[in-house]
């Protein structure tokens, strides 16, 4: 999260322990050897702290009192220490999470258990294990795990079997019983975990496996709806790995599993994925790996944007029309756009992304077609429009897409360009910065085109000190994401900003990395 802190809390000083101890038992006479032994094991957890105090208010002070060595041990002993119910119904509410509702545990518990499930939960709130918390479910009542270690404790103590079969009876009360924006990615977490505790045990259940799979995958094209492009490539990498290569159901989210992987630099994995799309039964998924195998090639310094290229783009969107696939359209106009943008012909690349855009929307793909409309503004910045009549189009853009996130950063971009160019480099500067957007989006090769601008507008401005710091910072960032597509670009760029400076000898030298 990039509005947030990071805050190192350190372990209590003995002193403090003590402190807490005695605050917690002010009630209660413990001596002091007891109280010296209970600090000791904390070794400054608080967490420790409380739960041994909790323990010794269960047993009172004549009790034998016993120090767990650890906290993991002292949880565990908390628990051996409930009813036999009791330890059913906190485990029940562990398989939900942290925060449980007593639908689910009464979904869960066995028969024999379901009539007394509110009498135990609140049981377990005396003895400070459970909290009440807000629900989201009406009708219904929640708790909280007093802390995340005792919920993991009680899950922990549940045997994978018995959790396989847990996970997916939850998933089957969430969907009768709640309705959330998240509904698929929760149900696919815990179908997830019945496949994967399942398939430890010895006994794979492929039904189960492609559910979790269906619903991950859903989910990863909701967080591709809400820009969140981290959240989308892990969902589908989740979801592809629950079913084995070739599976039929994987085809039709390896597209998109593919783009996400191509935004990271990821390209051996990406290549694994054009390969299986190569090799897959289905026609659909064979043009998609052609395609992609042409885009690959071109970034891999293969075969270049030459007529190979043209080709490929071409017979795939041949079979995409054949097959009236409104999403293959959109991804082979996007890389004949692209091949056209290679070639400095900046009105016919906006004529294949108006194509783009349109095949995007029409399949209701809206990261695809937030992608065109961002290329569509950096090609109007670079082409051969008059600039007054550039920026009053991308400033109209800004107003049209005001709503998109991911399409708007890169009108704003290209405005910030026109602007420096035309002179206006004030205007240019006062312009949005979209980095953060990037970054947050999971969008991190794209971000680096932020940097790039704010080096543009300092070129305009003739300050080609501050142009040589932010393409060093784009080269080095290029070069973390182990880059194949931008970097060659990048190091002309500060090769060419080196020569101003007039430091030919690290000119010379960056160009000829550009050169490999």
């Amino acid at each position: 999260m990039l509005n947030a802190s990071s805050l190192l809390l350190e372990s209590l000083s003995s002193a403090d322990s003590a402190l807490l101890v005695g605050h917690l038992l002010e009630e209660i006479e413990l001596d002091e050897g007891m109280r010296g032994r209970i600090v000791e094991a904390a070794e400054g957890n608080p967490l420790f702290v409380e739960e041994m105090v909790a323990m010794v208010r269960e047993d009172g002070v004549d009790g034998e009192v016993v120090v767990p060595p650890t906290i993991h041990a002292l949880l565990q002993a908390r628990l051996d220490r409930l009813g036999g119910d009791e330890r059913t119904v906190i485990e029940r509410g562990a398989v939900e999470g942290k925060i449980f509702h007593r639908g689910a545990v009464l979904e869960l518990a066995p028969d024999l258990v379901r009539p007394a499930v509110g009498t135990h939960l609140l049981a377990l709130v005396r003895k400070e294990l459970i909290r009440p918390e807000q629900t989201t479910v009406p009708g219904d009542e929640a708790f909280r795990f007093r802390h995340l270690l005792i919920r993991d404790a009680a899950y922990e103590s549940v045997p994978k079997e018995t959790r396989a079969a847990l996970h997916e009876q939850f998933a089957t009360w969430l969907d009768a019983h709640v309705h959330l924006v998240e509904q698929d990615e929760i149900a696919g977490y815990h179908l997830e975990q019945a496949a994967q505790y399942r398939e430890e045990i010895g006994s794979p259940d492929a039904v189960v496996a492609e559910k979790a799979f269906r619903r991950l995958a859903a989910a990863g094209q909701a967080a591709f709806g809400r820009s969140d492009w981290n959240g989308a490539r892990s969902l589908i990498r989740r979801a592809v790995s629950l079913l084995p290569l070739g599976h039929p159901a994987r085809v039709g989210v390896l597209p998109d599993y593919y783009f996400t992987l191509v935004e990271t630099a990821e390209w051996e994995a990406a290549g694994v994925v054009v390969a299986e799309l190569q090799g897959a039964e289905d026609e659909r998924a064979q043009a998609f790996g052609a395609l992609f195998r042409a885009e690959l090639d071109v970034v891999e310094g293969g075969e270049g944007m030459g007529p190979a290229f043209r080709e490929a783009i071409a017979s795939a969107a041949e079979k995409f029309e054949l097959l009236s696939d409104a999403k293959g359209l959109a991804y082979a106009s996007r890389l004949a756009a692209f091949e056209r943008w290679g070639s400095l012909r900046m009105a016919e690349a906006i004529e294949k992304f108006e194509a783009a855009a349109s095949n995007a929307a029409r399949a209701g793909i809206q990261y695809l077609e937030d992608e065109a409309r961002s290329r569509i503004a950096k090609a109007h910045a670079n082409g051969p429009t008059p600039l007054p009549e550039t920026i009053q189009r991308l400033e109209q853009f800004i107003r049209e897409y005001a709503e998109r996130p991911l399409a708007l950063a890169g009108i704003r971009i290209a405005l910030a360009r026109a602007l420096a160019a035309h002179g206006d480099i004030e205007a240019a500067r006062e312009v949005e910065d979209v980095e953060a957007v990037y970054l947050e989006a999971g969008m991190e090769l794209e971000a680096t085109s932020a940097q790039y601008t704010r080096s543009w507008i300092a070129r305009c401005a003739g300050d080609f000190e501050e142009e040589e710091r932010e393409l060093r910072a784009q080269v080095a960032t290029l070069e973390e994401l182990n880059d194949r597509n931008y970097l060659g670009t990048s190091w002309m760029q500060l090769g060419m900003s080196l020569v101003e400076l007039g430091k030919d000898e690290e000119a010379q030298r960056a160009l000829e990395v550009r050169a490999r």
